[in-house]
């Protein structure tokens, strides 16, 4: 699409959204330590209880295919020619008539029980902006909509740091709702291959725990069984009559329900790269993206 689209939201960001973001041995002989040589004594830290529910359930594990009669069946990307060949194992990529008409004339069963998320409802993902450089600490308040409950405000903590040569964001979001979570936010993969992998573990209580406590990649390890995790590929988009899909292994595009003026083209979509994780408003007339469901609530 002559690149456009594709810098397009990471043009729209700048300047506008940054955050600011021993022990010595010696020779005596070492003296017992109650906690480890009794490890049935009681100690004063809390528990934490985990919840069966989270925002992240509600999405679904993969996207369209290219047919519209299924999801694919993997995580992979698409081959060069994914714009040529009509193959139920590529990702579809759908204009917004397009991807709303999957939802709304009936004829894609598969699709009953799932929705088009709203702006909001991928905010319950990802915030509306955040970079994700560096190594930092910050907050935020932002409104959200999880499944299809009513919209919200709610507080988030959140740390951007490296784990090996991956960029790794933690976030502990919904503070003070029934949707407090702990989240893992990993850009990672080969070059242009890469993907997004999002988890997250819903928390019932946390006692005196501190942000901390959650935002670190042993935490996760430890409560491994309370996670549910989506793998976003990155699908990159295309324009009209292109035949090269840009972003392709660096970033990942999906479309939104809401459209301020179509007429104008100005929608909202999903959207992460290298740099940043978004749910912006672009010119998004003409353009194609892959389609990522969200389920319906029992």
């Amino acid at each position: 699409m002559k690149k456009t689209f594709y810098y397009l939201a990471l043009l729209m960001m700048v300047g506008t959204f940054v955050f600011g973001i021993s022990s010595c041995g010696n020779d005596d002989e070492p003296k017992p330590n109650p906690q480890i040589e009794n490890p049935d004594t009681p100690t004063n830290e809390p528990e934490v209880v985990f919840s069966e529910e989270n925002p992240l359930m509600y999405v679904a594990e993969f996207s369209v295919n290219k047919r519209g009669n299924g999801f694919v069946k993997n995580h992979n990307l698409p081959s060069p020619q994914a714009l040529e060949n009509m193959d139920d194992a590529e990702v579809g990529y759908y204009n917004f008539q397009e991807a709303q008409a999957l939802f709304e004339d009936g004829t894609h069963p598969f699709l009953a029980n799932y929705y088009l998320p709203s702006r909001d409802q991928w905010r319950s993902l990802a915030p509306e902006a955040l970079l994700i450089v560096g190594s930092r600490k910050f907050n935020n308040i932002q409104t959200a909509q999880v499944g299809e409950t009513n919209p919200q405000k709610y507080k988030s903590d959140y740390l951007v740091t490296k784990e090996g040569d991956n960029t790794v964001l933690y976030s502990l979001r919904f503070k003070g709702t029934k949707w407090l979570s702990a989240w893992r936010y990993s850009y990672e993969g080969a070059a242009h291959k890469k993907q997004m992998r999002i988890q997250c573990i819903g928390l019932k209580e946390v006692g005196d725990k501190k942000f901390e406590d959650f935002a670190n990649k042993s935490f996760f390890i430890k409560n491994k069984a309370h996670i549910t995790e989506r793998i976003f590929p990155a699908y990159g988009a295309f324009e009209n009559n292109e035949t090269e899909i840009s972003g392709l292994g660096g970033s990942g595009l999906s479309f939104s329900s809401t459209y301020d003026n179509y007429d104008n083209g100005n929608g909202f979509y999903f959207l992460f790269s290298q740099d940043l994780i978004i749910v912006r408003k672009a010119i998004l007339k003409g353009c194609y993206l892959s389609v990522r469901p969200f389920k319906k609530q029992p």
